[in-house]
């Protein structure tokens, strides 16, 4: 009857831990579990939102009493929370470039199937696994460097780059992919000026997504970058801009 309290005491750093990390992750799922019901399903769950707002509250009130130990903890783990970082960053830069190339694929014949339309929402599904392992690392990362880095450019702009993919996703998730099903894409010159649109959509917000999944790839694995704030951000949006075009003229 003693092993588990024994346990706890021996391990009470990692249950913690985990446990803070399984708050953090469960937040930000029950933020997208409410964007869901909001834009989506359009009706609401009670017990949801309550179970939502008792996860966000018990995650605050954590960060906020227990700040010290957060910190100290993250330290500690530091080289784990490393490790699901790079993680997350791989499933999400993969499944992007992966439904890119898959979308590129699937409409080659004009039109977007239903298995192949399956298809593209596993593969978003591995993003969001990705984004939200990278988001929960992040701020495990961020919170012990929070000094240093507020006044890092290269981490500014991964920041910006982060936040593009975020409003992307959820752009293209809860207001895109449910027409994907109804896009016929046949001649240009026959098509509806609606899926015309839709279609151009589709193409910028891969093209985005791309860019801002390598950005932030590439400024998280450079360990310094010389570089203003203002030359990287414009760059960023430099490649963005290009990507874009390029999109529409391959659309």
């Amino acid at each position: 009857s003693l092993i588990f309290p024994t346990l706890l005491l021996a391990y009470y750093n990692t249950f913690f831990f985990l446990i803070m990390l399984s708050l953090l992750s469960g937040s930000f799922f029950s933020i997208y579990l409410f964007g869901v019901q909001a834009f989506v399903l359009k009706s609401f769950c009670p017990k949801c939102i309550s179970l939502t707002l008792v996860t966000l509250l018990a995650t605050v009130f954590t960060f906020i009493f227990l700040g010290n130990e957060v910190i100290g903890l993250l330290v500690e783990h530091k080289k784990v929370v490393l490790i699901l970082h790079v993680l997350g960053v791989m499933l999400g830069l993969g499944g992007a470039t992966i439904t890119d190339l898959f979308f590129m694929r699937a409409i080659s014949d004009h039109s977007i199937k239903r298995s192949e339309l399956s298809m593209m929402k596993f593969f978003s599904s591995i993003i969001w696994v990705g984004f939200l392992v990278l988001v929960v690392t992040g701020i495990g990362l961020y919170l012990p460097r929070a000094a240093d880095l507020n006044h890092t450019p290269k981490f500014l702009v991964k920041v910006i780059g982060v936040l593009v993919i975020l409003l992307n996703g959820l752009v293209l998730n809860f207001f895109i992919t449910p027409k994907l099903a109804k896009l016929h894409l046949n001649e240009v010159l026959h098509e509806k000026r609606k899926d015309i649109i839709l279609r151009s959509i589709v193409f910028a917000s891969g093209a985005i997504s791309l860019v801002s999944w390598y950005t932030v790839f590439l400024l998280g694995s450079l360990r310094k970058v010389e570089a203003s704030f203002s030359t990287i951000f414009i760059l960023y949006v430099s490649l963005l801009i290009i990507a874009i075009v390029g999109s529409q003229i391959f659309a």
